[in-house]
């Protein structure tokens, strides 16, 4: 093989190297909406079917998935999930009642020694986002009193919406009067820290409006 043929060959190679690294800063963003073009829909369903018919599961689930994605990592296995969710309590009682029967159940610590559940079995991330979803409804009733009524009205609207998707009065009060997407960001900020990573990774990847900051089908049935 002669020189310039040799030159030729590296030169395409040196090309084609380039071609496929990604660039960097890109790979995160492909991920997170490859991630929620895979489980926002599941996670939204899931919810709609347990607790909260029309649009409101939407609301919740944006949120909840972004949060349960911080919390496990972007790398994490969709059929592994250890998303903060404290042991015991009210914690339990969401779990059991919301999560896929096949869903393992164990304990994880963290370097404090707190304990966690974790979750094993196929959706296990959809699972752990579904609780953390209830659990923002719980916290609006238990500690967010200035929301309550805003959030029973939402709530209430959104399966009047379920049984009649195209009224202008309902979606009207549900998205512009009520807008219940800013009492589920005020819950977010109860579950734990890094409230605006969640709320930058739920509005920039879920095809959601941006986030402004903090102000005011059928599934499967196990």
């Amino acid at each position: 093989m002669n020189t310039n043929s040799s030159y030729v060959i590296t030169r395409l190679c040196f090309i084609l190297l380039i071609l496929i690294l990604p660039v960097s800063g890109e790979g995160s963003t492909f991920s997170y909406k490859e991630y929620f073009n895979n489980y926002l829909r599941a996670t939204e369903l899931r919810l709609r079917f347990k607790n909260f018919p029309g649009p409101l599961s939407q609301c919740i689930a944006r949120v909840a998935l972004a949060r349960q994605v911080l919390e496990d990592g972007i790398n994490r296995k969709p059929t592994e999930s250890i998303a903060g969710i404290s042991i015991g309590g009210f914690n339990k009682t969401i779990l059991e009642s919301t999560k896929y029967h096949w869903i393992k159940v164990n304990v994880a610590r963290d370097s404090e020694g707190g304990k966690f559940y974790s979750l094993s079995g196929f959706r296990a991330n959809v699972c752990s986002a579904v609780v953390i979803g209830h659990l923002y409804d719980y916290y609006v009733g238990s500690f967010l009193k200035h929301y309550q009524k805003v959030w029973i009205l939402s709530k209430e609207t959104s399966k009047a919406i379920s049984m009649d998707p195209d009224s202008f009065e309902l979606n009207h009060r549900f998205y512009v009067v009520l807008n219940p997407s800013q009492v589920v960001e005020k819950a977010d900020s109860i579950f734990g820290p890094n409230h605006t990573a969640v709320m930058k990774i739920a509005y920039d990847y879920s095809g959601a409006s941006s986030y402004k900051g903090e102000s005011l089908e059928n599934e499967e049935t196990d």
